[in-house]
């Protein structure tokens, strides 16, 4: 029992390994940053930076870090990921990776969803006035990641956003931009199942979230 115990937590921790470097390829890319720091080395980076971000010493670490500042290359980082696919975590991480390369990161809000687009009324008043006609809601999509992009090139940082779909025109644009992409998933059933019900994102026949004393809750992804 101790035997296969061991076996499935080595298993899962390589598992886990091969994801780190999926998504460490996926948002750093070919940049003179990668040929400089190995994945290997930027691991421990990012344990501690993870561990002790909220140490005094990390001060120290924070200044080392700022002088050592890549350029950002205009290229947003997009994570393509469904509900409850462990998205806000996988952001957060993938925020460190770019970090630990010297980049400044600026995580925009999700374009696709317009009550959490900040800049889809302006993008929309740019493509009327452009347009001379009413413009579709993906057109305004690919306005808003261009605005999202312009004020991260801005500021020095890159742009890390997350999004639902990636549709084909939307997704032609993207690609022009220079755009890096990652696809997260999480496979794991039961825990999938217990995220929608909490965050009411299925309906109630698949579930609903309560109270201790068994009374119904709708509190749902405000909970956070």
């Amino acid at each position: 029992m101790v035997i296969r115990n061991l076996y499935q937590t080595l298993i899962l921790g390589l598992a886990a390994l091969c994801s780190f470097f999926v998504l460490y390829s996926r948002l750093i890319g070919d940049t003179t940053a990668t040929r400089k720091n190995h994945p290997l080395s930027l691991l421990s980076t990012l344990t501690t930076s993870i561990s002790t971000s909220n140490h005094p010493r990390h001060q120290d670490s924070l200044q080392k870090q700022q002088q050592q500042q890549q350029q950002a290359d205009g290229f947003p980082r997009l994570l393509i990921t469904s509900p409850c696919s462990g998205s806000s975590a996988t952001v957060r991480f993938s925020r460190k990776i770019l970090e630990a390369h010297g980049y400044n990161v600026h995580v925009g809000d999700e374009p696709g969803v317009p009550s959490r687009n900040h800049f889809y009324d302006a993008a929309k008043a740019n493509l009327e006035a452009k347009l001379k006609r009413k413009p579709t809601a993906r057109e305004i999509v690919i306005e808003s990641f261009k605005l999202y992009n312009e004020k991260a090139f801005s500021r020095n940082a890159i742009l890390l956003i997350k999004i639902n779909h990636v549709w084909g025109e939307t997704g032609k644009e993207l690609v022009k931009m220079g755009a890096k992409f990652a696809y997260a998933h999480r496979s794991n059933i039961i825990d999938r199942a217990i995220c929608v019900v909490r965050d009411c994102f299925q309906n109630e026949k698949f579930g609903h979230q309560v109270y201790a004393n068994g009374t119904a809750s709708d509190s749902c992804f405000s909970r956070r």
